[in-house]
């Protein structure tokens, strides 16, 4: 294989999923993530969010990969792991 062909390749991705926790919910279609890593909270799209926007409520645990745009950081591909039941109790 060529150096050219080689450089055509698509990279295996390198960065693992993050995780964090819901901290806003707007009804205008946003959100914003707290990584569990203590970094910046990370903006959230509706149209990035498994299962629709409807989906995403506060102080859910979700996970997702994280791209920089000309706005900041975006949560993008973001799935819920933990949903919050109204009586307090969380599930899977």
């Amino acid at each position: 294989m060529s150096q050219t062909q080689a450089n055509r390749q698509p990279q295996a991705a390198t960065a693992r999923r993050k995780r964090g926790n819901v901290v806003k919910v707007s009804v205008k279609g946003f959100g914003f993530i707290a990584p569990d890593s203590g970094a910046s909270n990370y903006f959230v799209h509706c149209s990035q969010v498994r299962g629709g926007y409807e989906a995403l409520e506060w102080a859910q645990t979700v996970e997702f990969d994280a791209v920089e745009t000309d706005k900041g950081m975006q949560a993008v591909d973001v799935e819920v792991i933990t949903r919050v039941e109204p009586e307090g109790t969380i599930s899977r």
